[in-house]
């Protein structure tokens, strides 16, 4: 039987059923943020304070550090669930620390 490359590069189901949850929290919670976050350019605190009380903050960290022990692989998906919905939100996690936000980050007509 031939590997394909899904085969291979095909995420764990835990993996995939927390990329829902994640996916699920980023639709509600942070897409109709997305304009104001833009409009203002100020750091979206509550968003940080959200993930941190959904434990998106601490995918990567060990588990004996307070962390999930999920990984980095898991990290990258959170934020890219997270960009989906408002892409300085992705992007601002990823660094960890408040940024100037550009006009458009979070609008999506402004890809097109």
């Amino acid at each position: 039987m031939a590997t394909t490359v899904s085969d291979v590069y095909d995420l764990p189901q835990e993996h995939k059923d927390l990329r829902e949850t994640i996916r699920q929290i980023a639709e509600e919670r942070i897409r109709p943020r997305a304009a104001d976050i833009d409009r203002s350019g100020e750091y979206p605190w509550d968003v940080r304070k959200l993930l941190g009380e959904q434990d998106i903050l601490a995918l990567a960290l060990p588990a004996e550090y307070g962390g999930t022990g999920t990984g980095t692989l898991m990290l990258q998906v959170a934020v890219e669930e997270i960009a989906r919905a408002c892409a300085s939100s992705g992007a601002g996690r990823r660094r960890g620390a408040p940024r100037r936000r550009r006009p458009g980050d979070c609008d999506p007509r402004a890809s097109s």
